[in-house]
């Protein structure tokens, strides 16, 4: 009776997760589609983060799941990383804009799958009796203490620096992606796992800054060190888990990736998953827990492997732990052992090959992608031919992000722990410390054979009789990461990082061994003095952080050696230049970028910096290339910035700099073709960060087919016909970002005809893309002139109204229903190039039922045509067929006149004619005279035209 109540809370408990997972993921459709902004974003966090993991997980024989609520938390979390995007690969296989509503159905429809089968589950009876998982507030409170250092290290200051190079590679093919064009991720020549989560981000979001954009990458750093401290306490013993959890949060390396729009955190986090999955196959005792555990172990390695490369190694864990559980027993053929033991094992040939499927489907387009060039070349770059020391490297960058005394704490505790199991080969041990301080240990020639010596370390711990294959599966973590990237690959960079789990815990489990071995003999006194040197690493590693990662002032990275610590020496006296991920610091390419949009600078720049940057903080002007460049922006302690140009004081001047914390980043030279002035100076603490409006626009323009080859062709136009007393108003989409770089004239740039004040603009040139708002108000309250095309942008010409004498006139009869019911004509007396503004009102008595164009021109005494103009009534936006009966429209035009016009007495003939069939209306006079020619002649005004 007890048994078959317990089984149906757990089904009940099951139907009610169901249940809310169903709503949950219907209110985050709905979310996402309604735009809202903080809906979405949250929508988009818990379909990234917990719904597609909450779903496999409650599919699972209830017997076979996690029974500690935060082990169910942290796998949920990076189950759902997996499906979530995964789902999205199959959504990006169908091109186009949409991409997030496709991503959104697929992995929909992936929760109501899985939800089907949890359904079905719950109406089975378990295949024994449950217990009721009961949390384990000790170890969530453990979880909540790891996650609160990882948040103190990691949001501070977060979206302060601007994108590093690898970062805008990710974010420019993420807004390619949100674009349409899905086959970006071939153009990346990395894993797409990076690309997809952050266009998930920004998709999701209204925002596409460097905070909204980095935040979901922190969020999975949360997961791999919450995961790092469940799989110390669940496998190595209490407290250990705690210790390495926070080891792992305050360290250099991991901290700068987990604060960048990279991979790291996503591949860290499989990889614990995959060494947590694979001590879970060791340990368990029925058959199906075994298959599932390795199954998950073989999808998280598959997923952190299609992530980057770097999650092959975690294949090891996974065949070693098999190898251990299942050993191979040969016999007098290989092969037939081999065939022996699959037959025992048949859901190898299953899970192997589903393993390898996502990672080689993706690899080997990427290979055989005829778009991708420079890979080969890339690989050999980084691999090199050879056997490497890469060990000074190593040390050279782990003590540039971390605090010298940290990173020869966890070596030497990582020491001890080897040291303690080589038992009588020891003697092994100088060999592995010789390549620390020793770059030509034996080396000869481009082999460096001090590998071997970690080789022999390796295979006597795997040997050791003392350790547990727990420990052993850490030892192999270690050193098959550091033995690769130390020695095989010959720029490794900051790939250490995937060994840092591992080197945490092994320190964890040294620095813990008297701890807690004493805790339950002596005194807590003397416990906690046990205890000391732990809380000492852990506040050297803090004191690093708050310096170098979580100030911005000063920035340590560009300020060094300024800021060099003196309890925390390193190997080198200068500033590394190939290496700044993750540090706090900031150039100012944002105010650059809001002087552009806000029309302070214009035309074509050049600069010293990399083009990833101008890119996406400005414009690369691929279009505007052979054009000469009116600004140099020169960056002078850039690590990614080349060489100024010699010759560039006697071509330009300073024109302004750009101060970040008074200190000065960006110096913007102008053309001596350029009158001088007095250099300015732009505080960057003035202007915002960031522009999060820049997805939205660049969507904006994308769907108004906006053409940067046109914007070049306008701003040409422009530069010949606007003046300083003129005015130009951009309000289509991302306009105002891209005409400064081609336009160099002297016009005002607004984005709204209301900034106009009377009498403010001799001429004012727009190019609309609301008809309904800037374009409507100008119809009716300027004279439209003329429309031109530059490709696919329109750019119209309006003159304002003036005080001035106006003429008069009365009106005439156009058809049977239209009356024109009188003229205003300004001004009275007109120059050569100047505007005759008309101010038309028209009245209907019955439907027109056709469009009528309206046409004016502009006569001399002799009856020659010297101007004209024609348009549909109220610059095109009011056709005839849709006026209404007795309704006075207002109608308004304006002519410009030739620039070399003779001073003479003018006459207007205006009339309308069908814009089908060019069909002239038939005129009468208000007497009822039909007038000659089907137009209205207006004479005798007084108007002259004087020269100019």
């Amino acid at each position: 009776m007890v048994e078959s109540t317990v089984d149906l809370l757990v089904n009940g408990r099951r139907l009610f997760v169901v249940f809310m997972l169903l709503l949950l993921t219907v209110a985050c459709a709905g979310a996402l589609l309604s735009g809202a902004p903080l809906p979405g974003e949250l929508a988009g966090w818990l379909l990234l983060f917990a719904l597609p993991g909450i779903a496999l997980l409650i599919t699972l024989p209830a017997d076979v799941q996690p029974q500690q609520w935060a082990e169910r938390g942290v796998l949920a979390f990076g189950l759902s990383i997996v499906l979530s995007m995964l789902c999205f690969w199959l959504a990006s296989q169908v091109p186009g804009p949409g991409i997030i509503v496709r991503w959104l159905v697929v992995e929909g429809a992936l929760i109501v799958a899985l939800a089907l089968v949890a359904l079905w589950q719950a109406l089975r009876p378990p295949p024994e009796p449950l217990a009721t998982p009961k949390p384990e507030r000790e170890r969530l409170l453990l979880v909540a203490l790891v996650l609160l250092l990882a948040a103190l290290t990691r949001l501070p200051n977060l979206g302060y620096g601007e994108y590093y190079d690898d970062e805008l590679d990710v974010v420019q093919s993420a807004r390619s992606l949100l674009l349409g064009q899905t086959n970006v991720i071939f153009e990346h020549r990395k894993g797409p796992t990076e690309i997809w989560f952050a266009t998930v981000s920004a998709g999701t979001s209204t925002q596409f800054d460097e905070t909204t954009t980095r935040l979901p990458f922190v969020l999975a750093s949360f997961g791999a060190i919450a995961a790092t401290a469940l799989l110390g306490e669940e496998f190595f013993g209490r407290g250990r888990g705690l210790l390495a959890g926070a080891i792992l949060a305050a360290e250099g390396i991991f901290l700068a990736f987990s604060r960048m729009v990279q991979y790291q955190s996503i591949v860290l986090l499989m990889l614990v998953l995959v060494a947590w999955c694979a001590l879970r196959f060791w340990r368990a005792e029925n058959a199906r827990a075994k298959w599932l555990y390795l199954a998950l172990g073989a999808l998280c390695w598959s997923f952190g492997t299609l992530t980057h490369w770097d999650g092959v190694l975690g294949s090891v864990l996974l065949v070693y732990v098999v190898l251990r559980k299942w050993p191979l027993h040969p016999d007098s053929s290989p092969w037939k052992s081999l065939h022996a033991w699959l037959s025992r094992h048949r859901f190898l040939l299953l899970i192997v090959p589903l393993a390898l499927l996502p990672p080689a489907l993706f690899y080997s387009g990427l290979i055989l992608n005829p778009q991708v060039t420079g890979l080969k070349t890339y690989a050999g770059e980084r691999i090199g031919f050879g056997i490497f020391n890469g060990v000074p490297a190593f040390m050279l960058h782990a003590t540039f992000y971390d605090a010298s005394p940290f990173v020869v704490a966890l070596l030497a505790l990582a020491g001890v722990f080897v040291v303690q199991h080589l038992a009588r080969w020891r003697w092994l041990v100088l060999g592995l410390l010789l390549p620390f301080v020793w770059q030509d240990f034996l080396a000869i020639g481009n082999w460096n054979f001090s590998l071997l010596i970690f080789i022999a370390a390796l295979l006597v711990l795997l040997r050791a009789p003392g350790l547990s294959v727990e420990h052993k599966v850490l030892v192999l973590w270690l050193f098959s990461y550091f033995g690769v990237y130390a020695f095989i690959i010959k720029s490794a960079g900051l790939h250490f990082y995937a060994l840092m789990p591992a080197l945490a815990l092994l320190a964890a489990l040294v620095l813990t061994s008297g701890w807690l071995r004493g805790r339950q003999h002596e005194p807590h006194a003397r416990s906690a003095l046990r205890a000391l040197p732990a809380l000492l690493l852990l506040v050297v590693a803090l004191a690093f952080d708050a310096v170098a990662y979580l100030s911005a002032q000063p920035e340590y990275a560009l300020a060094y050696p300024q800021t060099a610590l003196a309890w925390s020496p390193t190997l080198y006296h200068e500033r590394p230049r190939d290496f700044f991920f993750g540090f706090p610091y900031r150039f100012g390419w944002s105010v650059v970028d809001a002087l552009y949009r806000q029309g302070v600078l214009r035309g074509k720049f050049e600069s010293n910096e990399t083009y990833l940057v101008t890119d996406w903080y400005l414009r690369d002007l691929s279009a505007a290339q052979h054009d000469e460049a009116r600004y140099y922006l020169r960056v002078g302690d850039s690590t990614r910035s080349g060489e100024a140009l010699p010759d560039l004081a006697q071509k330009f001047h300073l024109w302004g700099e750009v101060h970040v914390h008074g200190a000065m980043k960006i110096q913007v030279y102008e053309s001596n073709r350029y009158a001088a002035h007095e250099a300015q100076v732009f505080d960057a603490e003035q202007f915002p960060a960031n522009d999060p409006q820049r997805l939205a626009r660049s969507l904006a323009y994308r769907l108004s087919r906006g053409d940067d080859n046109a914007f070049h062709a306008l701003a040409g136009y422009l530069d010949q016909q606007a003046g300083a007393q003129d005015v130009l108003v951009l309000d289509t989409p991302l306009q105002d970002e891209i005409l400064p770089y081609y336009y160099r004239g002297d016009a005002r740039i607004v984005t709204s005809p209301l900034a106009i004040s009377h009498g403010g603009a001799r001429t004012i040139y727009a190019s609309l893309f609301d008809s309904n708002g800037g374009e409507r108000w100008l119809a009716l309250n300027t004279f439209a002139i003329e429309s031109r095309w530059f490709g696919s942008v329109r750019l119209a010409s309006y003159a304002p109204a003036l005080d001035a004498p106006t003429v008069q006139s009365h009106g005439a009869y156009f058809g049977y229903d239209v009356q024109l019911l009188d003229i205003q004509l300004t001004p009275a007396v007109l120059h050569g190039g100047d505007v005759l503004r008309l101010a038309l009102r028209w009245q209907t008595m019955a439907p027109v039922g056709e469009r009528f164009k309206v046409f004016i021109h502009v006569l001399d005494a002799h009856g020659n045509l010297l101007a004209q103009r024609d348009a549909e009534p109220v610059a095109d936006l009011y056709p005839t067929s849709q006026w209404q009966v007795g309704e006075i429209i207002s109608d308004l035009h304006g002519v410009r006149l030739p620039a070399n016009v003779q001073a003479q007495p003018i006459r207007l003939a205006l009339g309308l004619y069908n814009a089908q069939t060019n069909e002239r209306m038939p005129v009468r006079s208000l007497d009822g005279q039909s007038l000659p020619d089907d137009q209205f002649l207006v004479s005798g005004l007084g108007t002259t035209v004087e020269w100019g």
